[in-house]
């Protein structure tokens, strides 16, 4: 039987303890091992001998490895979600490591605190202190972890809306984990280069790349890497219209992370499976999740996260027809983000306030043209023109509607079936009202296809119904279009078979 997580600690501690070793060297010996623990997903047993290195070395006086214990054990916390422990170890270890010039130890030093406050959306000083972490690592010819900075560069410049950067700096640290023959650096570069694949909205590019991540974490049995991987997993195969295989991935991805105590992974997952329950009609699901993933991220201080969140309430509250309540937490979100510098999210915000906020729609969406240009982005610029079709068809201007469609969720690289069915439905009420029904039941079929293909991978009867229910709208419309042309016996053939599939599989 293995041991506990406790009874390891203190094995670890005893031996180095008996072996005659000089106190440099044990004080290494004990942050290797610490540093070991911490990787296996046994960070409890690792802060425990962290701790007792700490104090040993305070007693010495020894700075250097009092510098390095306080570095560690601001990672540690930072692992368990505990962000004030973590920032403030990780700024008295750096300060130790400044003051002795510990040339060697300043890339961990600066790494750490770069990426918790990345997390925390503090992405101006994530950029710095990682830009810090970069030199620091090129000085001492440290090649890997100069790659390392590279990566977690890419991630800032993710939020920023910088994806060229940001996949530049990403394909530097999978050049550099392949030519060390690093794992976990190769496994975390294929799962961020999949997350940008998913915002691109290339999700058929992120499959095959999550799968090398978790083929990497799996040989390293590294659990909180996987964690992450079926997370993403989960919302690239949403994208595909999966969602059978994004529901299951997304429930392992909770259950693995809520088993590690990852706060912030659990948070995350909570959020992807709202999206899957509000795409699916659930949405009092949907509210209960963010309400719960809310709680995390507000604890944590998450800020890029806590706008998100706020913004998929609003966009809740706008479909049940609350309206002032829906304006208002776009406009919170918003102000978040603008703060912050995710430049990706408050385009999303913007889009959202220019449909929500009829009396400023237009100022509203002439903003998010300009930040969609500045980001250069193909999935940007197709959001934009999405929205302003809407408006469009809002306004029943149908040739402005019509023009803004062109080309729009025609490729693969602009996004999967949600998009393609909101652009299909998009048309097939444009061209019929324009009164040019060809191309307007073209576009109806569309629509329904994508709907009973993403109907077809769902589990349970009541699941399909329900998704059924909520896409209703484009059997209508198709129902419309042939009533039109005068094939009213097609029309009612179309709507007895969507009332007859939804009653079966309510039964």
């Amino acid at each position: 039987m293995k041991p506990g997580k406790a009874a390891l600690a203190a094995m670890v501690v005893a031996s180095a303890a008996c072996r005659p070793a000089a106190p440099r060297d044990s004080a290494a010996a004990s942050l290797a091992a610490a540093e070991a623990l911490f990787w296996r997903d046994q960070p409890d047993s690792a802060r425990t001998i962290l701790q007792t290195t700490l104090v040993m070395a305070r007693a010495r006086h020894d700075s250097a490895t009092e510098a390095r214990a306080l570095t560690w054990l601001g990672r540690v916390a930072y692992g368990q979600g505990d962000y004030i422990a973590a920032r403030r170890d990780g700024e008295a270890g750096l300060r130790l490591t400044l003051r002795w010039n510990l040339k060697s130890d300043l890339f961990n030093a600066w790494n750490g605190l770069g990426l918790l406050a990345w997390n925390q959306g503090r992405l101006f000083d994530a950029e710095s202190l990682l830009t810090n972490a970069a030199r620091a690592a090129a000085a001492v010819q440290d090649h890997l972890s100069v790659g390392k900075a590279s990566g977690n560069l890419g991630l800032v410049r993710v939020e920023l809306g910088d994806y060229a950067g940001a996949r530049a700096g990403l394909e530097a640290m999978l050049a550099a984990g392949l030519t060390a023959g690093d794992d976990r650096v190769e496994g975390n570069a294929l799962a961020n280069l999949a997350m940008l694949d998913i915002r691109e909205g290339d999700f058929r590019a992120a499959v095959p790349r999550l799968r090398e991540a978790r083929d990497r974490y799996q040989r390293i049995h590294y659990q909180a890497g996987q964690a992450n991987m079926l997370g993403q997993l989960a919302t690239a195969w949403q994208g595909l219209g999966d969602f059978q295989a994004a529901f299951a991935a997304a429930d392992s991805a909770l259950s693995l992370a809520r088993r590690l105590n990852l706060r912030q992974e659990v948070a995350a997952d909570l959020e992807v499976i709202a999206v899957l329950d509000r795409e699916t009609g659930d949405a009092p699901a949907a509210l209960r999740r963010l309400e719960e993933a809310q709680a995390i991220n507000r604890s944590l201080d998450l800020r890029v996260e806590t706008g998100t969140d706020l913004r998929r309430v609003a966009e809740i509250r706008l479909e049940t027809g609350q309206r002032a309540t829906a304006v208002s937490g776009g406009k919170d979100a918003l102000a978040i983000h603008a703060a912050v510098g995710a430049q990706p999210e408050r385009l999303a915000d913007l889009l959202f306030l220019a449909q929500a906020d009829s009396a400023s729609s237009a100022t509203w969406l002439s903003a998010a043209g300009r930040l969609a240009d500045s980001l250069g982005t193909r999935r940007a610029r197709a959001d934009v023109r999405l929205t302003t079709a809407e408006l469009a068809l809002a306004a029943r201007r149908w040739p402005t509607a019509i023009r803004a469609l062109e080309g729009v969720g025609d490729g693969p690289e602009t996004g999967g079936p949600g998009l393609r069915f909101q652009v299909a439905v998009a048309k097939a009420r444009a061209y019929a009202g324009d009164r040019r029904w060809p191309e307007a039941e073209v576009a109806a079929r569309r629509a329904v296809e994508v709907v009973e293909r993403i109907r077809g991978s769902l589990g349970t009867g009541w699941t399909r119904a329900r998704f059924l229910a909520s896409r209703a709208g484009a059997f209508a419309t198709l129902a419309e279009i042939l009533v039109a042309r005068g094939r009213v016996e097609e029309a009612f053939a179309v709507s007895d078979a969507v009332r007859g599939r939804a009653l079966l599989e309510h039964l």
